[in-house]
């Protein structure tokens, strides 16, 4: 995960149920670092800068070395049920949607690690066979979202015009005069009282 709180907070949930974690920032740490300490479980945010969670999957899963390592996907931004699809395609072993109560969340750890043990947990499926397969549903994956951001954006901008239209309409209407300026002293904007008084 990129967020350092996030972070923090996984640690903390998962050292509190005696479970050591090595931390990474971003997907092509975390690559480094797993190829390097092998651990039992990897759990990866999707959203992340240089390589996000769905690249690390598929990466993890077409290392040799790397392959029968339980992923598991902890996502808040990425919460369609076609990124799960996309997630379990890549071989994730769950897909989680934050927010999940710390004791959910520590059950389904142990639940995967205890298949895992058992070897119950299904042969991780190879990477999507063809290159263009993979990169279609990803590119899909990304323009949905980018979509979405698109879409919530707008109606920011929308909260915010009519935010500024009722901020102008109070100013405009106060009695006592009212003048906006910049710290030089520049006056950007006065409202109708302020005239009246300086004429």
């Amino acid at each position: 995960d990129d967020n350092e709180q996030n972070l923090y907070l996984l640690h903390t949930i998962l050292t509190a149920s005696a479970y050591e974690t090595l931390d990474a920032a971003h997907g092509a740490e975390a690559l480094e670092l797993a190829r390097r300490v092998h651990p039992d479980l990897i759990i990866s945010d999707i959203l992340m800068p240089q390589m996000d969670g769905f690249t690390l999957c598929r990466e993890c899963k077409r290392d040799e070395q790397l392959r029968d390592i339980p992923f598991v996907f902890y996502t808040a931004t990425y919460t369609d049920p076609r990124d799960e699809a996309l997630a379990m395609q890549l071989g994730a072993a769950r897909f989680i949607v934050k927010p999940v109560e710390n004791e959910a969340f520590i059950a389904i750890v142990r639940e995967v690690l205890q298949a895992q043990a058992a070897g119950q947990l299904s042969v991780p499926q190879p990477p999507l066979e063809e290159e263009t397969t993979f990169y279609r549903l990803y590119n899909e994956t990304l323009i949905r979202k980018l979509e979405n951001k698109m879409l919530d954006l707008e109606q920011v901008n929308r909260a915010l015009a009519e935010s500024q239209e009722r901020f102008r309409i109070l100013i405009e209407s106060l009695p006592i005069g009212v003048s906006l300026t910049t710290l030089e002293g520049q006056i950007l904007e006065t409202n109708p009282a302020l005239l009246r008084i300086f004429g």
